[in-house]
């Protein structure tokens, strides 16, 4: 469901609120789960979906002004051709881009941004991602702009998976490196079969190992006092992978779950690539792991002035329940480093 609140104040504005109630119909009039809340800054609009309980829907809400208390909803109801598990998405310039986890293998998708930002009918388009050996579990995840300068009118949306040579057998292992992928999308609304997908570009960053649980199982992170492990999701380059516009260069900033000992211990790999002119090139890049508990599932994200700042969660077999912690950086900082100590959001 969905929860507003006066940002300035704290105080409960409207919900909570499940999704599914804001006006969904057809296959969208049941909601099943993994919500999305987005803020389309250069719109002044609120984006949030989640996937139908059947029918394999992406069922999407925008906000009709920045005030969606006031002024309620656009709703959107796009149909994929198998369930579009695990849905990401993007702001961008000329779209709405979403990337799933799909039977067939890794899709993206484009969903007409103008169109829905005025209520009227919005198509979209799929493009079907080759898969990588390995994973039964795939997806690439969306470029999401952030900044006061959006992308150009001819910057292709962007999308980021990793590629473990050693996991996913592909090319050869090399020892020392393993891939961030950058694929391009270009789309045309006016002639669909003009739209391209490109990729991907091969950005060879530190070695890391995705290995984690044996390959065989979704769960190995322990918890205090439990026989239940978690799921590290090794799979995917976390949501968000955010892009800024700095004007003399463009950003991607993500991260993903590494073993740091070979023996299943998470530690968070985070990147920044940068592109000035021509291809995307590796920026800077860390892995962070200070001690012996697990870190993964992160976030990370750039203000306007290059700091960074890593949020994710954390768990070990003895004292460390799960919880929310965060650590960052500044502009200034050395490259590779995260010099500001680890603090708890959530215990």
């Amino acid at each position: 469901g969905v929860t507003i609140y006066n940002k300035a104040t704290g105080a409960l504005v409207s919900g909570p609120t499940a999704l599914d109630s804001l006006g969904g119909t057809g296959n969208c009039a049941t909601g099943l789960g993994d919500p999305v809340v987005m803020y389309d800054q250069f719109a002044q609009r609120w984006f949030l979906s989640e996937f139908s309980n059947g029918g394999s829907r992406l069922c999407i809400y925008i906000s009709k002004t920045s005030d969606p208390v006031s002024s309620g909803w656009w709703i959107y109801n796009f149909a994929a051709p198998s369930f579009p598990d695990y849905p990401k998405y993007g702001v961008w310039h000329d779209a709405y881009y979403a990337t799933t986890n799909e039977g067939g293998g890794p899709a993206l998708y484009a969903m007409d941004r103008t169109a829905m930002l005025s209520g009227s009918a919005a198509t979209m388009q799929r493009f079907p991602v080759t898969r990588l050996n390995g994973f039964g579990f795939q997806a690439l995840t969306p470029a999401d702009a952030d900044g006061a300068t959006p992308p150009s009118g001819s910057t292709p949306a962007y999308f980021v998976r990793h590629r473990d040579d050693e996991v996913h057998n592909v090319g050869s292992n090399n020892a020392s490196s393993d891939f961030i992928e950058v694929w391009e999308l270009v789309i045309d609304w006016n002639t669909p079969a003009s739209s391209a997908l490109t990729g991907p570009t091969n950005i060879a960053v530190a070695e890391f190992d995705s290995d984690l649980c044996g390959l065989s199982s979704f769960y190995c992170f322990p918890q205090p006092g439990s026989g239940t492990t978690l799921d590290p999701l090794r799979e995917v380059v976390m949501w968000r992978a955010q892009y800024r516009n700095f004007g003399t260069h463009q950003t991607l900033i993500g991260n993903l779950v590494t073993d740091i000992t070979g023996s299943d211990q998470g530690g968070i790999r985070w990147f920044e690539l940068r592109r000035t002119s021509g291809s995307w090139a590796l920026h800077q890049e860390g892995t962070y792991a200070p001690d012996s508990i697990h870190r993964w599932m992160g976030s990370v994200a750039m203000d306007g002035d290059g700091n960074i700042a890593l949020g994710y969660n954390v768990s070990d077999v003895t004292s460390v329940y799960p919880g929310l912690r965060y650590t960052g950086r500044l502009a200034s900082d050395s490259a590779g480093v995260m010099s500001q100590s680890e603090s708890v959001i959530v215990a």
